[in-house]
């Protein structure tokens, strides 16, 4: 009997560590390895694309800053030393939440080609407002998008991801962002109630 119990209690502490190692979210941060493998998934997309060649990349956020300045280095037969940075403002005016771009925009006016990251594509709201911005300052130049993470259920699609999140809560997409390794504690969303919501 005390066997049968010790094979079993051993089983089910592997099933347990096992389900952690696949759920990145449940309250922890994800390994610094993790995001790198996925970031690579994500650059070998991009890679695999030969129509794709982009001559800037504008990342979403700080985040998104660090993970396009990965894929700035991992891409082929391009030559890009570091991303522009487009910042996010967001905020409620008469009660509708409202993503603007902040007042350091990047310039630009050389590229032809253009590649936006974002870190985590939870609701789309932060990718759409960059492109919209892009597009309306740029036109006529390619334009195209990727992600690291992205929830099926945004609002808009990037055109590559890395890896999609279902789900909510601990394990979902809103959660990802804070659980990123170079996230530091006491970090707050600009609206901290609504992260993950597409509602108004």
């Amino acid at each position: 009997m005390e066997f049968v119990l010790g094979v079993v209690s051993s089983l089910a502490a592997t099933g347990l560590v096992a389900f952690l190692s696949r759920a990145p979210l449940m309250g922890r941060r994800i390994p610094f390895r993790t995001v790198i493998k996925d970031v690579r998934r994500l650059a070998s997309l991009i890679n695999a694309d030969s129509s794709v060649r982009p001559d800037a990349i504008v990342a979403v956020n700080r985040s998104g800053a660090i993970v396009a300045a990965m894929i700035c280095g991992l891409l082929t037969n391009v030559r890009l030393n570091a991303p522009c940075v487009a910042s996010l403002v967001l905020e409620r005016r008469s009660g509708t939440r409202v993503t603007t771009i902040g007042p350091h925009l990047p310039d630009l006016t050389a590229a032809s080609s253009i590649l936006v990251v974002s870190c985590v594509n939870d609701t789309g709201a932060g990718l759409g407002a960059v492109m919209d911005w892009i597009s309306g300052q740029e036109g006529g130049k390619q334009i195209l998008s990727a992600a690291v993470y992205s929830s099926p259920k945004a609002i808009i699609q990037p055109d590559f991801v890395g890896r999609e999140i279902m789900g909510r809560g601990l394990k979902g997409v809103d959660r990802l962002l804070t659980a990123m390794p170079w996230m530091v504690s006491g970090w707050r969303h600009d609206l901290p109630n609504e992260r993950g919501k597409r509602g108004k």
